[in-house]
């Protein structure tokens, strides 16, 4: 029987990180890759406009990463939950939501977007937050990588909500 591998959901910001530092194909190697159908439209969209636009090789993701639907009810449910919702892009919104209503053991790997970060710890996610690090350390691999998708900028964000919300 093959051993399973932990469940890991990324966003766009994650992916275009990963890729454009080296670490992409490790982390979808080590781990089970999902995402939403928004985050992938985002991805494929790109940004022409951008000089250093990364592209992502689509025939390797959709070879490794598994994309569900986010419906209707579980982004009503999420939004509920939190105003904060309101304040993200729509990949990193139904992503929340889609995580929020599934795997209570998968992680989430997070994006560099402070407003994302307090969303997702408003909507009880915060201990299933890790750093594009982290997880890039684990796959025995070191990336330079920006300040916000390391260890220490999350666990600042991640505090600065606690103390905020007491």
């Amino acid at each position: 029987m093959p051993l399973l591998r932990q469940v890991v959901y990324v966003d766009t910001n994650v992916v275009i990180e990963a890729v454009d530092t080296g670490c992409w194909a490790a982390l979808l190697d080590k781990f089970e890759v999902r995402t939403v159908a928004e985050v992938l439209r985002e991805i494929q969209a790109g940004n022409r406009l951008i000089k250093d636009n990364v592209v992502v090789d689509m025939a390797q993701f959709s070879a490794k990463v598994t994309v569900v639907e986010v419906n209707q009810v579980q982004l009503a449910a999420a939004q509920l939950r939190t105003r904060f919702l309101g304040q993200i892009d729509p990949g990193e919104r139904h992503l929340l939501a889609y995580v929020t209503a599934q795997d209570k053991n998968a992680l989430l790997l997070t994006t560099g977007d402070r407003a994302a970060v307090r969303a997702a710890c408003a909507l009880g996610l915060g201990d299933r937050l890790r750093s594009l690090e982290e997880l890039a350390t684990a796959c025995g691999r070191n990336p330079k990588v920006a300040a916000w998708f390391t260890k220490k900028w999350l666990s600042k964000v991640k505090t600065e909500f606690l103390l905020n919300s007491m």
